[in-house]
């Protein structure tokens, strides 16, 4: 003989030690054992002992369950440390390159698709690398950098990153803005101050 009925979500969904003192032969009925209130689970009896109980997952609990998935996955994603990186961008001629976006390329191996540390030069060309909040740095490792400097000094740019551009023609004609083929390079460090001077022809 098999009785159905329901686990309420705030209930103890463990099978119950002693053994069930009353049965009820209605599903639609709620039954009290030991002080728990059960609703759906699955009992096999016998000769009014409990055998076997087998747990119904309930919406709630499955949404509970997909939340701690998502907390453990979270976690592991961002297990890397960032280190405070950032510096100055320069022409030859001295001139700051006010509103140039930076971004930082993982070089190492593996990391080619790690998050890119990016920034853009305040007026006397300095910048400060964010990588997941704002000036967090970036984590150690070997980076191929890109500079793009499309905003005129004194205007606001916008950033782009599908495009690496802050909007408008490269004042630098491209010839730092190649991803594939840096022709700056930077290594980030957890004992150092991380902080560099790239001066642009």
């Amino acid at each position: 003989m098999t009785i159905a009925f329901a686990i309420s979500p705030e209930a103890d969904v463990r099978p119950p030690a002693r053994r069930i003192t009353r049965f009820l032969r209605n599903p639609s009925e709620s039954m009290h054992c030991n002080n728990i209130r059960l609703n759906p689970i699955t009992c096999k009896i016998k000769g009014g002992s409990l055998l076997e109980t087998t747990p119904r997952l309930t919406t709630f609990d499955f949404c509970k369950f997909s939340c701690l998935c998502l907390m453990v996955l979270a976690g592991c994603g961002s297990g890397s440390a960032y280190y405070p990186a950032g510096g100055v961008v320069k022409l030859s001629d001295g001139t700051p390159c006010d509103g140039a976006l930076v971004v930082f390329h993982p070089q190492d191996a593996g990391k080619e698709n790690d998050p890119k540390p990016v920034a853009e030069c305040d007026a006397q060309g300095v910048f400060q690398l964010t990588t997941m909040s704002p000036q967090d740095g970036a984590a150690a490792g070997t980076y191929g950098v890109t500079v793009v400097w499309n905003a005129a000094p004194g205007k606001e740019s916008k950033f782009s990153l599908s495009s690496e551009s802050s909007g408008g023609a490269d004042r630098l004609k491209g010839k730092y803005g190649m991803p594939q083929s840096p022709l700056l390079n930077a290594k980030i460090e957890a004992q150092s101050d991380n902080r560099f001077e790239f001066i642009l022809d």
